[in-house]
């Protein structure tokens, strides 16, 4: 018994050392999140500020520096993590020089004194030829792809799906007990490139692209610790979203669905300084959430955020005087977005854009409902209507198989302008 204590203990006092014991909101050890260990993406925040204060992505540079490019938590393992160690009373933040930086408080450093953390870059089987990334990658897929099940797919799908999933569980059973797998019938279609190879790609071209950046990644995490779905655009198509807006000299903007702000922060840096952003969401708390996360990205001077249901607002800037929109982004009730559609054509200038989130997803061969109705009905505006010329464009990626819909405005706006309408002092939600 007293044998089995000690060992007991000396297993005890060697997590403590690796910073895999549990604290309330850190993790364990032994889980993943984004591109790193939870428990493991705390220690090794803990350690870098007990060299003293940092931001976020000085720490995400040191990480991989130290452990020569083999361990690359991503952004969003890392302020989760750093969100609950202040919420733990262990760090605290300020803004310096423009940045978040962060410092260990004297819970933090008596933490760091306990025993002796020993860093994750210098433990071996985490800067190794560990391949656990690859699993999570795909775990990721498939729980995104499931997402698009619930949504979008029939009772049969439903079921189908169900069975498929309890087929693979059983399959890794077997795997795990050395025991061989059923195989697939001959005849069965061997798969191609999927989801997996989508997301890696996607990954890929993003850090080249879109590359780190604080602000848009503290947004999403403000947002998901708020409790916000995460059905937020990508970065890639945040970029998209960027270009579009700037390709148009665009000074005023209008969006449909603010959610967190995310898509907004993207839209609004392109904006001049006396250019206008109008976002329209229905509910308080996500409008409540968008406004702190445009305000730490500095771009509350540009937006106006108006709460409430977006067809009395838009039936409002209709009779309303002011300058015609450059840019329309709707990501909001599917439902609505033929309805949301032939509003903006009479909102945007000749010349403007008008783009439309999710609209593959709604017009797949599975979709069904208000939301696939109202696809099809886009699709018979842009056929139809002479105002505006627009096409679909599929996409495959980290949030599966989906599209949007883009068109140009051909004909006169309905909208009187009003050339000396000032732009919004400060982001209001009203």
């Amino acid at each position: 018994m007293d044998e089995e204590k000690s060992t007991s203990d000396a297993a005890a006092t060697e997590r403590r050392r690796r910073g895999g014991h549990r604290h309330r909101g850190g993790g364990g050890r032994g889980r993943r999140q984004g591109g790193g260990r939870r428990g493991n993406v705390r220690t090794a925040i803990l350690v870098l500020l007990g060299e003293g204060p940092m931001h976020g992505y000085q720490m995400l540079r040191v990480m991989e520096e130290r452990s020569g490019g083999r361990w690359k938590p991503s952004p969003g393992s890392l302020y989760p993590a750093l969100q609950a160690l202040e919420d733990e009373g262990v760090l605290l933040s300020g803004d310096h020089e423009g940045r978040r930086t962060y410092e260990l408080t004297e819970a933090g450093r008596a933490e760091i004194a306990d025993g002796g953390m020993i860093a994750p870059w210098e433990w071996p089987e985490e800067c190794g030829e560990d391949r656990s990334d690859t699993l999570d990658s795909a775990v990721r897929a498939l729980r995104s792809t499931i997402g698009h099940v619930e949504e979008t797919a029939g009772p049969d799908e439903r079921a189908a799906t169900l069975a498929l999933i309890e087929s693979l569980r059983r399959s890794v059973y077997l795997l795990l007990a050395g025991q061989p797998s059923p195989s697939p019938e001959p005849s069965a279609v061997q798969p191609g490139p999927g989801h997996a190879d989508w997301s890696a790609v996607d990954e890929s071209i993003e850090r080249t692209l879109a590359g780190p950046d604080e602000r848009l990644d503290a947004a999403m995490a403000a947002s998901a610790a708020a409790g916000l779905p995460r059905i937020q655009v990508s970065p890639l198509q945040g970029k998209l979203l960027a270009i579009l807006a700037r390709a148009v000299n665009a000074r005023h903007i209008l969006e449909i669905g603010t959610l967190g702000g995310y898509s907004s922060i993207w839209l609004a840096r392109t904006l001049p300084t006396d250019g206008r952003l109008v976002s329209l969401e229905i509910d308080p708390h996500h409008a409540e959430v968008a406004l702190r996360n445009l305000t730490d990205a500095g771009l509350a001077d540009r937006v106006d955020i108006r709460v409430g249901p977006a067809a009395q607002a838009l039936d409002g800037m209709t009779a309303e005087p002011g300058d015609p929109f450059d840019l329309v982004f709707i990501d909001a009730d599917k439902s609505s977005n033929a309805a949301y559609l032939r509003t903006a054509l009479g909102l945007t200038r000749v010349g403007g854009l008008i783009v439309i989130d999710n609209m593959v997803r709604s017009l797949g061969p599975r979709a069904a409902g208000p939301g696939a109705e109202a696809a099809s009905e886009v699709l018979d505006i842009f056929a139809t209507d002479p105002r505006i010329e627009g096409t679909i464009v599929q996409t495959v990626g980290q949030r599966g198989w989906d599209g949007f819909a883009i068109g140009v405005v051909t004909g006169v706006p309905a909208r009187a302008t009003n050339e000396g309408a000032p732009p919004p002092s400060q982001a209001s939600a009203r």
